[in-house]
């Protein structure tokens, strides 16, 4: 669905010319975000829920960024993030977190688990301050986060959870939880080779 606009502006100065045809691929007649009784379309209420998302999770980014910042170069690795990364993510890529679990300390945010996710699949990110790492605190946040996981599994083909061949205690959390291991799905870019598990729902995604 698309929405098409088309104006012209001119001026007695024959140089003075705007013209504005839309977007490539635009049709004409057709609302992309809303019907013409004011109510949201479906791209309309997608868009609708990503705001709502990038807003939700602008109020827990420094408490995620201060998680982050204070993990040692090798905890960076194991979340993926390369030596040059100055942020975990940016605030428009928090319209790709569906959920957020975070622990903390008295007032000091230390651990975080999140799910990103699209119309079809979701993948699962977590991370421990390395001063308060073997105290229970991914577990804890782990442990809260399957539990929106497990009940929302079925809007999803499959969760997916991608560990660092050599974070066994990553890669024990994901057997744990009911993650199978899936090794055609393995990858390997600059920061190293990791180790894919999938979690399906039962009798496949729900329509």
């Amino acid at each position: 669905m698309k929405y098409f606009e088309f104006y012209q502006t001119y001026s007695t100065n024959q140089n003075d010319f705007l013209e504005h045809h839309g977007i490539l691929g635009q049709k004409c007649g057709v609302r992309r975000y809303q019907n013409r009784d004011g109510s949201l379309t479906d791209e309309g209420r997608k868009r609708q829920r990503a705001s709502q998302r990038i807003k939700r999770n602008a109020k827990t980014r420094d408490d995620v960024e201060t998680i982050v910042k204070n993990l040692s170069p090798e905890d960076r690795r194991k979340l993926g993030m390369t030596p040059d990364e100055k942020e975990y993510l940016s605030i428009q890529q928090g319209e790709w977190v569906v959920k957020r679990i975070i622990a903390k300390h008295g007032d000091i945010p230390v651990a975080f688990f999140d799910v990103f996710a699209d119309d079809r699949t979701a993948n699962i990110s977590l991370a421990v301050r390395s001063d308060y790492q073997g105290i229970g605190y991914g577990g804890e946040v782990t442990k809260k986060g399957m539990k929106w996981i497990d009940r929302n599994l079925n809007k999803f083909e499959h969760v997916e959870w991608n560990a660092l061949y050599e974070n066994y205690a990553s890669r024990h959390l994901a057997e744990k939880y009911g993650f199978e291991r899936a090794p055609d799905w393995d990858y390997e870019n600059e920061t190293g080779k990791y180790a894919t598990y999938l979690k399906r729902p039962k009798g496949g995604k729900s329509k």
